[in-house]
C-alpha cells in the first residue's frame, strides 16, 4: 500500500518533507464524492475514557515551514507596494502545506493558516489558484484579529489587495483557506504578501497550542453555511462550504490552538462513500498534496499536535444493508485500529479522540458507534490511558448541503469536545 511505502522510505532516512527541496505540483486525480445520511438525533452525548534537528524542531514550533534564511523584497511597483516573498520567516504557516518550493507554497487540505504581523497602511498577497467557475475557492482574511472578510479566488495567478487605508502602524493579519482539495480544483500556490515600500513584517508568535484534525466531509464544513430543512435540494458548492466555521477550526479558536486539518469529503477510514476509489484517510494521512501525480511526502516532526481527533466511518458505512453490514463493520474496525495504532507511533504522547456523528444512523451508526468504543476499551486496558471515545448526536432540525451539519451544529460539535478535552485537563480554556 502507499502508506506502507512511505512509512518504509521514512525508516530509510530522514525526510524534511513538506519543508525542503523543489517540486512543481499539478493536481490530475479526478475522484472525489461526498458524504451523505439521515441523522437521527436521537443519542445523548458521551465521553469515555541546512540546520541540525533541534534548530528545525524549534523552527518548525512557529512555523511549520521553519524558514529561518533573510530574503530580499521585490522591486517596488507602480503601486507602491513591494512583494514579499513566502519564505521570509517572519510569515507564519499551519496545516498542510508544502514548503519544498521556498518561492512557491502549495496547499490543497482545507484549513491552511498564513499569519504575519506587518507595518503600513496596506497588504495585499499574490497566489495561483486551481478553482473553475462551477467551484471557485474561498479564504477568510482576519485583519487585527478582527471579523474576517471572505476573498473570492479567481483562476490562475492573480495580486490580491486583501486591505487598505489602514492605520499607520503595526498590523497583523491571517489568510484562511476555506476550501478542500474537492479533485484538485481546491489546490492553490501562495506566491508571497505585498506590503507598503519602506515597510516590514515582524515576528508574530504561533498560538500555543496545537490539535489536529481527520476526517471526511464533516470535518471540512462541506456545505455549512446554509441552513434548510430540504437538504435534499441543495447539493454541494465551494461557496457554502468554510473550513473556518468548522468543528475543527471553532475548536481551535475556543483552544488558542494552530489547527491541522486532514480530511476529504466522501473519504473513509476502510471504504470510501459508495465503495468509490481513492485513496482512503489513512492512505492520504502522509500526503501534503492528495489530488498530485507527484509524491510530496508530510513530515510529521512538522507538526507535533497535543490532541489529534479522529471523525471516520460515515463513508464506510454507507449504502450498508443487513447483508453488508458485518464485512463492513469488519473491515472498517480493522482499519481503524491499524490507524489508531499509526497515530499513536506518531505521536506516542498526544491524546486521541474517536468521535463518532453526527450524520450516522441506523445500524452504520450502531456499528461505527460500537467499533469506536471498543477500541478505546482495548487500548485503555492495554495501558493507553490517553484515548477518548466522543460521541456526537445527530441534528434533526436544520441540515447544510447534502444533510451536512450547519456552521450552528458545527458550534455544537465543538462544545462537546471542548468540554471533553478541558473536563479531562487535556488543554485548559
Amino acid at each position: 500500500m502507499k502508506t506502507t511505502l512511505l512509512l518504509l522510505l521514512m525508516a530509510l532516512m530522514f525526510i524534511m518533507g513538506c519543508g525542503e527541496g523543489n517540486s512543481d505540483n499539478d493536481p490530475t486525480d479526478t475522484s472525489t464524492d461526498s458524504d451523505t445520511g439521515n441523522p437521527d438525533g436521537t443519542d445523548d452525548s458521551d465521553t469515555t475514557g541546512s540546520t541540525d534537528d533541534s534548530d528545525l524542531a524549534v523552527a518548525y514550533a512557529d512555523n511549520v515551514c521553519g524558514f529561518s534564511e533573510p530574503v530580499t523584497l521585490g522591486a517596488v511597483e507602480a503601486d507602491g507596494m513591494v512583494l514579499v516573498p513566502p519564505s521570509h520567516p517572519d510569515i507564519n504557516y499551519f496545516g498542510r502545506v508544502d514548503c519544498t518550493n521556498p518561492t512557491a507554497i502549495s496547499m490543497a487540505f482545507p484549513g491552511v493558516s498564513i499569519r504575519a504581523k506587518f507595518t503600513g497602511t496596506a497588504i495585499g498577497m499574490v497566489y495561483d489558484d486551481h478553482g473553475d467557475a462551477v467551484n471557485p475557492n474561498f479564504f477568510n482574511i482576519i485583519i487585527d484579529g478582527g471579523e474576517p472578510t471572505v476573498q473570492q479566488m479567481t483562476t490562475g495567478e492573480s495580486t490580491y489587495e486583501l486591505a487598505g487605508g489602514l492605520a499607520a502602524g503595526e498590523h497583523t493579519i491571517e489568510l484562511f483557506k476555506r476550501n478542500e482539495s474537492n479533485s484538485g480544483t481546491g489546490m492553490g500556490i501562495f506566491l508571497g504578501l505585498r506590503i507598503n515600500d519602506g515597510e516590514q513584517l515582524l515576528p508574530i508568535e504561533a498560538r500555543p497550542n496545537r490539535i489536529e484534525f481527520i476526517g471526511d466531509s464533516i470535518t471540512c464544513g462541506y456545505g455549512n453555511m446554509i441552513e434548510t430543512d430540504d437538504p435534499d435540494s441543495y447539493h454541494f458548492t465551494t461557496t457554502n462550504s468554510n473550513a473556518y466555521e468548522s468543528w475543527a477550526s471553532i475548536t481551535a479558536r475556543a483552544l488558542d490552538a494552530e489547527v491541522s486539518i486532514v480530511a476529504y469529503s466522501g473519504r473513509g477510514a476502510y471504504r470510501n462513500y459508495g465503495g468509490g476509489g481513492g485513496e482512503t484517510v489513512p492512505e492520504m494521512y502522509l500526503d501534503c498534496l492528495p489530488d498530485t501525480t507527484i509524491e510530496v511526502p508530510w513530515n510529521i516532526e512538522q507538526f507535533t499536535p497535543q490532541v489529534v481527533v479522529v471523525n471516520l466511518g460515515t463513508n464506510d458505512m454507507s449504502e450498508v444493508t443487513a447483508d453488508t453490514l458485518d464485512s463492513y463493520q469488519e473491515g472498517y474496525a480493522a482499519a481503524m485500529e491499524m490507524f489508531v495504532e499509526t497515530l499513536r507511533g506518531y505521536y506516542p504522547d498526544s491524546t486521541i479522540v474517536l468521535a463518532v456523528g453526527p450524520m450516522l444512523y441506523s445500524i452504520g451508526l450502531t456499528a461505527v458507534r460500537t467499533v469506536c468504543r471498543e477500541l478505546v476499551d482495548a487500548r485503555v486496558a492495554a495501558g493507553d490511558a490517553n484515548i477518548y471515545f466522543l460521541n456526537i448526536p445527530g441534528n434533526a432540525n436544520l441540515y447544510g448541503e447534502d444533510w451536512h451539519p450547519t456552521a450552528a451544529t458545527h458550534a455544537y460539535m465543538s462544545g462537546l469536545l471542548v468540554e471533553l478535552l478541558t473536563d479531562k485537563g487535556v488543554m485548559p480554556l
